[in-house]
């Protein structure tokens, strides 16, 4: 299948980290919308999208289980109000 080919190539696992790199946005978002009713709603659908992704793809998501490194975290210091 050529969505398995996709995913397995350096192109895809290059996809696959910057969907999990948008998830994380995502999650760092709903927690500081103190609260709004659709925010973790759009975070859960985005992990459960990126799954699904990997699924296709024969893999995991094995980079959204690793502790965050300092140079992860620079690119959420928009967020902080």
């Amino acid at each position: 299948m050529a969505t398995q080919q996709f995913l397995k190539s350096d192109s895809g696992k290059s996809f696959l980290r910057l969907l999990l790199a948008f998830c994380s946005l995502r999650d760092a978002k709903a927690v500081l919308a103190g609260g709004d009713r659709f925010e973790a709603g759009k975070a859960v659908g985005c992990r459960e999208m990126v799954a699904y992704l990997a699924f296709l793809g024969g893999s995991a998501a094995e980079e959204d289980s690793e502790s965050a490194e300092e140079g992860d975290l620079a690119e959420l210091g928009h967020l902080v109000p």
